[in-house]
C-alpha cells in the first residue's frame, strides 16, 4: 500500500505566506522559480529580498514573507527527515483541510514546492546555515552597557569621600525551542572593561584567520550583513 502522506498543522504564521504564493499563477511561480535558483547563499538572506521583490514585482514585504516560509519549510524539512515531495504533499492536504483559509491552486503551489524544497541550491544552505549558528541553548541578539557613577560616603553622609563607576553590561539573547528574547546582566569595573576588550580582540582575529583558511580552501565564510 502506497504510504499516507504525514499530518501536520499549518502554524498560523505561516498562512498568510502560502496564501500569497497560491495567488500566484504559474507565471509568477515560474519567475519566483528561477529567482530562487540564481541567489547566493548567505546569512540572513536581506540582499536576497530586492532581487526577490524584483522578479515578482511585488513589495519588499511580500517577497520576505515568502523568502521566510520556504526557509522555514526547507530546515523544516531537514529537521523532519522527509523528502521535499512528501513534505508539498503533507501541505497540500493540510490546506485542502482549511478551504475557509487557502483558496487558490493547491496542486500547482504544491508542485512549486516539491521542486523549491528539492535542495542543492542556495535556499538549501542558506536554511541549514541558519540552523547550525543558532544551534546553541543561547544565541546572542544584542548587547549594551549603563554606566553609573556611584557616590561612596562617610559615616556622617554628608558628603561623597569618592566615587565608583559600575558598567553594567545588558545582554539580550534567544534561548528555548521558541527562541524567547531574554536579557541577562552583568556588572563591570575599569578592569572588567580591559579583559573583556581583550578577549573581544582575540577572538576577532581567531575570527579573521578562519576566514582567511576557508578562503584558501574555497569554502565561501557565510557572515550576518550589516
Amino acid at each position: 500500500m502506497p504510504s499516507r502522506p504525514m499530518r501536520i498543522t499549518i502554524p498560523q504564521s505561516q498562512k498568510a505566506a502560502l496564501q500569497v504564493l497560491l495567488g500566484y499563477g504559474s507565471e509568477k511561480l515560474q519567475a519566483l522559480r528561477s529567482a530562487l535558483a540564481s541567489l547566493e547563499p548567505e546569512l540572513w538572506p536581506g540582499s536576497s529580498i530586492p532581487r526577490l521583490a524584483t522578479a515578482l514585482d511585488a513589495s519588499s514585504a511580500e517577497a520576505e514573507e515568502v523568502l521566510y516560509l520556504l526557509l522555514g519549510l526547507s530546515t523544516f524539512r531537514e529537521q523532519a527527515a522527509v523528502d521535499s515531495g512528501e513534505l508539498a504533499e503533507s501541505l497540500a492536504t493540510a490546506m485542502k483541510d482549511e478551504p475557509a483559509e487557502f483558496r487558490g491552486d493547491i496542486d500547482e503551489v504544491s508542485r512549486f514546492l516539491e521542486e523549491a524544497l528539492r535542495g542543492g541550491d542556495a535556499l538549501e544552505v542558506t536554511a541549514k546555515a541558519l540552523t547550525v549558528l543558532q544551534d546553541n541553548e543561547r544565541y546572542f541578539m544584542q548587547a549594551r552597557i549603563l554606566t553609573d557613577l556611584r557616590p561612596v560616603f562617610r559615616a556622617d553622609a554628608q558628603t561623597p569621600a569618592a566615587h565608583v563607576i559600575v558598567h553594567n553590561l545588558k545582554l539580550s539573547y534567544r534561548s528555548g525551542f521558541n527562541l524567547e528574547q531574554r536579557d541577562f546582566f552583568i556588572a563591570l569595573d575599569h578592569k572588567g572593561l580591559d579583559t573583556l576588550t581583550v578577549v573581544l580582540e582575540r577572538a576577532k582575529s581567531k575570527d579573521a584567520a578562519l576566514e582567511k583558511l576557508s578562503e584558501k580552501l574555497d569554502i565561501p565564510v557565510l557572515k550576518v550583513r550589516e
